[in-house]
């Protein structure tokens, strides 16, 4: 990330976040959740390499392969989530790539529904989710509260987005599963702050 963009000037919105990607703008955006450029999520215990680990045996499962054992509980929630919400995994892990604006999304799984529309899940390992806060996040998201939920919501609504816009799939559902816990959360579609 070479900096954060200005809320001054003549620039538009496409023009302010040309070049990132959507973790580093929702990371810009909300730095109470954040440390530097490393999200800490709500658990400071997670470190960076369980997080992806845990990703990667989940991929592993979505994909049809035999996960690694230390990592059985969370890829049996992460199936029980898939079985739950009924649609068939198209995507583990493919970037969404925008030419036009330069922005790069790399939503974790993208399952097709019956219907043809696209749900779009995003794992979490995290002991909870902050789902309050008392302070919003910054330009130009200041409508949303400054919470990791209100957060995540950004995030998946901005992959929707991606995939509506240029890649022509309608998306019908947005989630977070947090695999440690079990528990998974249905989004709003955030498309007023998504749409740029």
């Amino acid at each position: 990330m070479t900096g954060t963009p200005s809320t001054t000037g003549h620039r538009t919105l496409r023009e302010e976040w040309a070049h990132f990607s959507v973790t580093q703008l929702c990371d810009v955006c909300c730095p109470s959740i954040t440390n530097g450029n490393r999200r800490r999520d709500d658990n400071p215990t997670v470190s960076p390499s369980q997080g992806t680990a845990v990703h990667r045996a989940i991929e592993s499962v979505l994909r049809g392969e035999t996960p690694p054992t230390e990592h059985a509980a969370v890829c049996a929630h992460a199936t029980a989530f898939g079985t739950l919400i009924g649609g068939t995994v198209t995507a583990v892990e493919e970037p969404l790539v925008t030419p036009e604006l330069e922005l790069i999304g790399i939503p974790d799984a993208l399952f097709q529904m019956e219907d043809g529309s696209i749900a779009v899940v995003d794992w979490k390992h995290s002991a909870d989710i902050a789902t309050d806060a008392t302070t919003r996040m910054e330009y130009p998201f200041d409508r949303l509260p400054r919470c990791a939920l209100a957060r995540y919501a950004l995030q998946v609504s901005l992959y929707g987005r991606l995939l509506e816009r240029f890649h022509q799939r309608q998306v019908s559902a947005l989630f977070v599963c947090n695999v440690r816990t079990g528990r998974s959360y249905d989004l709003p579609y955030l498309r007023l702050e998504a749409d740029f």
